[in-house]
């Protein structure tokens, strides 16, 4: 998973639009894993200000070298401002979209609208769902779109990591897990999985390391008996 920024002031809509409060303004772009799937943007067509969006309708629409896509309103209101550098410059999208990138400015008109908006947290709970209901490429992509939030964040990793096992993608697994141990590293079902995995992979001595340290951090788990059979010990 590429490292994507992700400002912790934000929140997220499911087509990758953010959207920042100020008070009652809140400014509205798009993600940093929208622009680099787009590629180079090449115009970016504004609204009116004064005018209205409309949650989950298009408010205006963005053109790369790859893709001419709608932009989606996160939320509904008056337009206050709009971005009129990106006239002239829409390769600013691509350069700081979370900054001089912006699109427009509005006022909201619903407080459940802003609510609603996902953080990282929301995007991996609704793929857990997603796993629950066997909607195995629903779950996928609701944990890609937690990481393109918080590339560190621990059970999108992990849960991720076990779709790709499931999948036979062993190496985009391991990736997983390994990004789950960055961030949280005495977590032990993150050596639980990395152990099985280097198992799986025939490499037993990285496997070995991680029932040790499993060990190390929970003792009496519900792994430790495999663990210290793995590792010989009584």
């Amino acid at each position: 998973m590429a490292d994507y920024e992700f400002p912790e002031d934000l929140r997220f809509s499911e087509e990758d639009e953010w959207a920042r409060r100020d008070g009652e303004r809140v400014a509205i772009g798009i993600t940093d894993y929208a622009q680099e799937q787009l590629g180079d943007i090449v115009f970016v067509e504004l609204p009116e200000v004064g005018s209205r969006i409309t949650k989950g309708e298009p408010f205006g629409v963005i053109e790369s070298v790859k893709a001419v896509s709608d932009l989606y309103a996160p939320l509904g209101g008056e337009v206050l401002e709009v971005n009129t550098t990106l006239t002239e410059q829409p390769e600013l999208v691509n350069d700081d979209c979370y900054g001089e990138g912006w699109i427009i400015v509005v006022a909201a008109d619903h407080e459940d609208e802003w609510e609603a908006l996902l953080t990282a947290d929301a995007y991996c709970n609704l793929g857990a769902l997603y796993l629950n209901q066997s909607r195995r490429d629903a779950a996928r992509e609701a944990f890609e779109g937690a990481l393109a939030r918080d590339p560190g964040h621990v059970e999108a990793n992990l849960n991720l990591g076990a779709v790709h096992e499931e999948e036979g993608r062993d190496e985009r697994a391991l990736r997983c897990y390994k990004a789950a141990l960055a961030s949280a590293p005495l977590l032990p079902d993150t050596h639980v999985s990395l152990a099985l995995l280097y198992e799986k992979l025939k490499l037993p001595r990285k496997a070995l390391d991680h029932w040790r340290r499993y060990l190390q951090v929970e003792p009496q788990g519900a792994w430790s008996e495999l663990a210290r059979r793995r590792l010989g010990r009584p």
